[in-house]
């Protein structure tokens, strides 16, 4: 599975980001994962899987896409034996203090992965059907009134914003 360029480098820039703005952070909630797999893989873990692992909603990770095997610091994480117990996409190997060593299990970590892809989806469905019908209403109403498709969208679209506005959404 490749990982494509632009979300790897915004994943970096996001990183850094939150690196250099100085996210609050404490060793005794941060954990360092070292993951063993394919650096590819480890990237999309980084950037699907750990975020959702963390004990509150505003994390601070830091990584570095050129390590191999990866290295990256997670926080917060108040309970490691509980956060190992998370770690779905791999076998953990030995864990010293709060650092621990997995090694990545490429079909587990891609079940994982597609798993939440389709969660993304499937939340994001109601909007790209809503879309998608619009489309399909402005198609037929330019079928049926032999008006130029694009620009019944454009007057669709406009007309649909107002709408919006005016009913205060």
């Amino acid at each position: 599975m490749m990982v494509p360029k632009r979300s790897l480098r915004l994943l970096i820039a996001f990183t850094l980001l939150a690196t250099i703005s100085g996210c609050p952070t404490d060793p005794k909630r941060t954990v360092t994962l070292v993951l063993d797999g394919p650096q590819e893989l480890n990237a999309r873990i980084v950037e699907l899987i750990l975020p959702s692992m963390v004990d509150s909603g505003d994390f601070s990770m830091s990584w570095r896409s050129d390590d191999v095997p990866t290295r990256v610091s997670l926080y917060p994480v108040r309970d490691i034996e509980g956060f190992s117990q998370k770690l779905f996409f791999g076998k953990i190997e030995k864990i010293e203090g709060r650092q621990m060593y997995v090694a990545v299990d490429k079909s587990r970590a891609e079940l994982v992965i597609a798993m939440i892809l389709i969660k993304k989806f499937i939340e994001e469905f109601p909007e790209l059907a809503r879309w998608e019908l619009r489309e399909l209403r402005v198609f037929l109403l330019s079928c049926y009134s032999g008006k130029d498709c694009d620009k019944l969208l454009v007057e669709d679209f406009f007309r649909g914003g107002q709408t919006q506005a005016a009913a205060g959404r």
